[in-house]
């Protein structure tokens, strides 16, 4: 199979763009819009989730199972996979809401030139795992492999960017003073609610990292003090792992194929006919 990088970088500027679009007109469209939004850049994820799970359940199926059986139906009832996934896009997309509507240029340029090292890199995993891996899982795996790379590369950028900027003194301020310091934004009346509860839940979260980070660093803090830090910025670099994996995902399954395992070309008997698939 031929690979190509233009049909790859155009599916993932896409995603870019409606992540960018929103981030300009979220203030402007409404509570309607935003849940447009929400429910548009759920679909690639929708659709990268689905793919994992289906190679994951097929491969199961095949290795674990007795074939036809009722738990072999039962793992393969793809409207409660596409439920559970469903369910889960929705809730990594209003990850993606809070990380979207604090974007800065900077990391408007990062996820840019995020999607041009994937496109160049993705046609070239399949033939890294060529040979290692079951042609039936190849191309599933090497999307799953480009989000991994993708999901780590942003957020070792997160980390940089944390270590870099722990520059505010927070000497004696506990992390509820640190999260009112760092939410005190310019608010004004004709602002989006909406939007702006999700542009401070962005700033609490800078705002706790680098108020944690501050006090591992100096060491000016009790023994308790030092063990709220220390589970704070743990909880705050597993939600920026959590923003960085959702938006490779979204970013990576606008080229996924769910269905391209799961449901393989059907075997023809002696006479021609297709074999008929168990779900029909």
């Amino acid at each position: 199979m031929k690979y190509r990088m233009i049909p790859r970088l155009s599916s993932m500027l896409a995603v870019w763009s409606t992540l960018i679009g929103w981030n300009y007109s979220a203030p402007h469209i409404g509570v309607l819009g935003n849940l447009a939004f929400l429910l548009v850049i759920a679909v690639p994820l929708v659709m990268s989730g689905s793919e994992v799970v289906f190679y994951r359940r097929y491969a199961y199926r095949h290795e674990c199972l007795i074939q036809p059986s009722w738990l072999y139906r039962l793992m393969g009832l793809e409207p409660l996979i596409l439920g559970g996934e469903i369910v889960k896009a929705l809730l990594l997309g209003m990850v993606l809401m809070v990380g979207t509507a604090a974007l800065t240029l900077r990391e408007a340029a990062l996820l840019l030139l995020n999607v041009v090292i994937m496109a160049l890199l993705m046609p070239r995993v399949p033939g890294l795992l060529h040979g290692s891996v079951n042609r039936t899982y190849l191309y599933a795996m090497s999307r799953l492999w480009a989000i991994r790379f993708s999901t780590w590369l942003l957020w070792l950028d997160s980390l940089l960017v944390l270590a870099l900027s722990i520059n505010d003194d927070y000497r004696g301020l506990s992390w509820a003073d640190a999260v009112v310091y760092s939410t005190a934004l310019p608010h004004s009346p004709n602002d989006n609610v909406l939007v702006s509860l999700l542009v401070r839940i962005d700033a609490g979260a800078d705002g706790l990292a680098r108020w944690a980070g501050y006090l591992l660093l100096h060491e000016t803090a009790s023994l308790s003090q030092t063990l709220a830090a220390v589970m704070i910025l743990v909880v705050v670099l597993y939600a920026w792992f959590l923003l960085a994996w959702a938006y490779s995902r979204a970013l990576v399954g606008a080229m996924a194929r769910p269905f391209a395992i799961w449901r393989p070309r059907p075997r023809r008997r002696d006479d021609g006919d297709v074999f008929e698939n168990w779900w029909m």
